[in-house]
């Protein structure tokens, strides 16, 4: 069940662009592992995206007499539309604290790097919760193996996530002006960049004059098929339950592991140490000849598994999963 080689990542698309561009897209997925080895597509509207999905073929290729006719396919597909997600948020300095700093473009730049890292996190979490784990249950609902209970009704719960990208079939999205300006995320002063009283209720330095920073992107994901994912949901690794070797094997075929694409096992840190115990697990070791440099790859049956801090720590509420 070898993976090709990931391609048409965030990181990859942006080479050859700007280095604030490349460096900024190198924040956003450093602590964001999922989002770093999605492929990506643009999106066919700047705030949402309509794509064709295949839902049925009627007839097949088949053996054929001399001078015989060729047999009809027919094929029935239907428009989708995902609507793209804004990301973004201000950063505000306080007058005095911006003086100290030696201006509020100094102290903006100091501190970027750390909010276009948690712009990663927070696109990968809601990648996770608000559509990956809803549509494998969307799809259950409607008759597909799409999902497996392990279990857990404590509360207590995580989740292990089988997904099979194709660039144009199961990849994230990104609105089409994102690679039209120098910087991924759009960045612009509050109020022109002059002094104004922070107005939020209950902020910090409500009312007091300073100076703000906005950041916003535009982001999605486009999911055209349930045979691209699975999930194993309510895993609670402190009881006995149904997670087992054979669950995980079920959930990578019925994400059709080994048809085209890129599969990979998404989980956190702590479901992959459960899974070691469990065996299957491998580990991959490359070596780039002079550089000494060894790169482990941990593999379940030959996929990777991507782990995540971005899933929760054993905090998901008990999902039901339809019969």
């Amino acid at each position: 069940m070898a993976n090709p080689p990931f391609g048409n990542t965030l990181n990859q698309l942006a080479i050859g662009k700007s280095k604030p561009f490349t460096e900024q897209v190198d924040n956003i997925t450093e602590n964001a592992p999922i989002v770093k080895i999605m492929p990506f597509n643009q999106s066919s509207d700047q705030l949402w995206d309509v794509s064709s999905a295949l839902t049925s073929i009627n007839a097949s290729v088949s053996n054929l007499d001399l001078n015989s006719p060729l047999p009809e396919i027919e094929i029935t597909d239907g428009l989708r539309r995902s609507e793209l997600s804004i990301f973004g948020a201000q950063l505000f300095v306080p007058h005095d604290t911006a003086l100290l700093e030696g201006g509020a473009d100094k102290y903006f730049g100091k501190n970027r790097k750390s909010f276009e890292r948690q712009t990663g996190m927070d696109v990968e979490m809601q990648y996770v919760y608000n559509a990956f784990l809803p549509f494998a249950l969307q799809m259950k609902k409607e008759g597909h193996d799409t999902m497996f209970d392990a279990g857990g009704t404590n509360n207590a719960n995580y989740s292990l996530l089988v997904v099979r990208f194709e660039d144009s079939n199961f990849c994230g999205l990104y609105s089409p002006i994102c690679f039209k300006r120098d910087t991924f995320l759009q960045m612009f002063p509050v109020n022109g960049g002059n002094l104004y009283a922070q107005s939020a209720t209950g902020h910090k330095y409500y009312n007091v004059l300073g100076y703000g920073l906005a950041m916003k992107t535009y982001m999605g994901v486009r999911m055209l098929s349930w045979k691209n994912i699975c999930a194993i949901v309510n895993i609670d690794l402190s009881e006995s339950t149904p997670f087992t070797a054979r669950m995980v094997d079920s959930a990578l075929l019925e994400a059709r592991v080994g048809e085209a694409g890129k599969t990979v096992i998404m989980c956190h840190p702590k479901v992959k140490l459960w899974l070691q115990e469990i065996g299957k697990v491998q580990r991959l070791e490359t070596t780039f000849g002079d550089r000494a440099v060894n790169h482990e790859i941990d593999t379940w049956n030959g996929v990777p598994i991507v782990t995540s801090y971005n899933f929760m720590d054993g905090s998901e509420t008990n999902i039901t999963v339809p019969a």
